[in-house]
């Protein structure tokens, strides 16, 4: 046998013994598979009332602060025999012609985001776009920051982004004076809430 055929035998055999040995390695991971028992892992289970925190390696157990109802506070019932029950009921120490109602100043001002029940645009109209600005042909975005009221009117009016034009921020401003809204409620009651108008300005 020659070098050469002796290197065709070498890689005959060897390719050979590769698949052999393939075959042999596949049937033995499925013998283990098959017929060694996999062990079982038990889920870990807290205790009530309790959560495990992992931190890193360690497992620790803190217990759950216990709920408590908070207290009301009761409210005053009639006596059958006619007398009432708490002495303060009906009473008063104000003066009707001294003290007077809650200045419209004092209303809260809540933030857009904490109110539970948020403002609803009713009529926005279209700010006047300046002669100036359109024979100039400047274009530009404003934003605005409106204050609404109780009765859903703006009663100020601040510029959140200016355009870098005057004539175009003071036409937003005047556009926002005139926007509407439903009032925003707040545990029930009306606030004063900020929002924000964006207004665009284009020639085409």
């Amino acid at each position: 046998m020659n070098p050469y055929q002796a290197v065709l035998v070498r890689e005959r055999n060897y390719a050979r013994d590769i698949r052999l040995a393939a075959t042999v390695s596949l049937v033995l991971v499925m013998a283990v598979f098959l017929l060694v028992k996999q062990p079982y892992v038990a889920p870990y289970a807290p205790r009530a009332g309790a959560i495990p925190i992992v931190l890193g390696r360690d497992i620790q157990i803190f217990e759950t602060p216990k709920q408590t109802e908070p207290v009301r506070p009761k409210l005053p019932v009639a006596d059958p025999n006619g007398v009432s029950v708490d002495p303060g009921v009906g009473q008063h120490n104000w003066n009707p012609l001294v003290d007077q109602p809650v200045a419209a100043t004092e209303i809260p001002v809540v933030e857009f985001w904490a109110v539970q029940v948020k403002p609803r645009a009713v009529d926005l109209p279209m700010p006047v776009y300046p002669e100036l600005a359109r024979l100039a042909g400047i274009e530009g975005n404003v934003t605005t920051k409106a204050l609404v009221d109780t009765s859903g009117m703006v009663i100020a009016v601040e510029v959140l982004k200016a355009s870098g034009n005057s004539a175009l921020d003071a036409a937003a401003v005047e556009a926002a004076k005139q926007c509407r809204f439903t009032p925003a409620l707040q545990r029930d009651q009306k606030v004063r809430v900020w929002v924000a108008i964006p207004y665009s300005f284009r020639l085409h």
